[in-house]
């Protein structure tokens, strides 16, 4: 099938030793043939999963990206895959541009799969690119709550608390 070939296509693209323009020509062939399959069944959202991971590879395609993930989420909420669709509304958040909906994406995400900390690691880093140091404290003391001796949450604490001016974790 055409998603079988893409996954295989896509396999090569993790190997070490690759060249660059083997690499991408892969890309290309995998986005062309999970396009097709997409295009013969709008709601196959492993394909448009699929598309997501591709699209945020280096040189990827962000609205290719974002498209995916939001067709990615109409077809598993209509499937009623909560955990899958948590997914796709983390690819929808990152691949987004306007921060309010990224936000709620986030937040969508982690409603729909709360004991994912994943979630949680993914949005205080995402918040913290966007400067967005008081929320990013938020999460990370979320994170802490939960795992509170993991070392590199509390560096990315310490470190956002010093982009507003507060000390201390």
């Amino acid at each position: 099938t055409l998603f079988r070939r893409a996954a295989a296509s896509s396999r090569v693209i993790l190997r070490p030793g690759v060249p660059r323009n083997e690499r991408l020509r892969v890309i290309e062939l995998a986005v062309l043939d999970l396009e097709r399959a997409v295009d013969f069944k709008p709601n196959f959202a492993d394909a448009h999963l699929m598309l997501c991971d591709l699209s945020f590879l280096p040189g990827g395609d962000r609205k290719r990206g974002f498209k995916a993930a939001s067709a990615a989420i109409d077809a598993l909420d209509e499937a009623n895959d909560k955990l899958r669709a948590s997914t796709a509304y983390m690819w929808k958040a990152k691949f987004g541009d306007d921060l309010d909906q990224q936000l709620a994406d986030f937040a969508r995400a982690a409603e729909l799969n709360p004991d994912n900390l994943g979630i949680l690691r993914q949005q205080a880093e995402f918040l913290h690119g966007k400067q967005q140091y008081e929320e990013a404290v938020k999460t990370l003391r979320k994170l802490l709550d939960a795992t509170p001796d993991d070392t590199k949450l509390r560096l990315a604490l310490a470190e956002s608390l010093s982009r507003i001016g507060e000390e201390g974790i």
